[in-house]
């Protein structure tokens, strides 16, 4: 069955940094499978060959992902 997990975290880098590590598909590419990620609203993400894959709900770019 699936799963659904919210997590609130804080780090102590820029924004930007976060959001292009999460949105930026190219940084993907290195996990050796297959990984998606379509960086606007309802867009979807997908990684590890699907067994973590989701929806955009809202970005603001450099600066939020929900």
């Amino acid at each position: 069955p699936d799963q659904e997990l919210k997590f609130d975290l804080t780090y102590s880098v820029p924004p930007r940094i976060i959001y292009e590590a999460l949105t930026d598909q190219m940084n993907f590419v290195n996990l050796h499978s297959q990984a998606v990620s379509e960086t606007k609203e309802g867009g979807k993400f997908m990684l590890y060959d699907g067994m973590i894959s989701g929806e955009y709900v809202s970005l603001t770019e450099n600066e939020k992902l929900n």
